[in-house]
């Protein structure tokens, strides 16, 4: 792949379905780790047995960081099959994701019992200093639904259940694209 260095990939963003059992994360995690890469974000929600699991990683070096995420893509295919998984996989150009060393930051302090559900919350919102607000806007156009998310708000919705979703501190856009749809 042939790139220009402002248009190269710089985020990849995974997101898995399927039946939740023990050990997913963890095999995703381990097979993530024999490349170059730095997990940005996890979240994961699990609904009547069935797992989301959303991971977005960066690569971790600057030469070659275009064949580190085509190698992590085909890495994920090859784990989502061995599991029984749905994989969906997104490249991203990363050019809205403030301070994403810190959000990482954040997220291990407060799992760490380090930051209450407030100072975590405070502590990410500050990390959205200075982000255009047309920010927002831009990346909820660019936010598309993964077939398993689709799936599961299908069911719940039918179930009459309510969607949001915060994330990074702030209402994320995606809510907004869910509400919708």
């Amino acid at each position: 792949m042939d790139h220009d260095a402002d248009k190269q990939p710089r985020t990849l963003l995974i997101t898995l379905t399927g039946r939740d059992r023990p050990g997913v994360t963890a095999t995703l995690m381990a097979a993530l780790a024999t490349h170059e890469l730095e997990i940005l974000d996890v979240e994961q929600v699990v609904i009547r047995g069935r797992l989301t699991l959303g991971v977005l990683v960066g690569p971790t070096v600057e030469h070659g960081a275009t064949l580190v995420l085509d190698a992590a893509v085909t890495t994920v295919r090859q784990v989502a099959t061995r599991l029984e998984m749905y994989a969906d996989v997104v490249l991203g150009a990363a050019e809205h994701v403030p301070g994403r060393r810190g959000r990482l930051q954040v997220t291990v302090r407060a799992m760490g019992g380090e930051l209450d559900f407030a100072e975590s919350l405070h502590a990410r919102v500050a990390l959205l200093s200075g982000v255009r607000e047309s920010a927002l806007a831009e990346v909820r156009a660019a936010v598309r639904l993964t077939s398993g998310a689709r799936t599961s708000l299908r069911c719940g919705s039918e179930l009459g259940e309510a969607f949001g979703d915060v994330g990074g501190g702030a209402l994320d856009p995606g809510c907004r694209v869910v509400a919708e749809r």
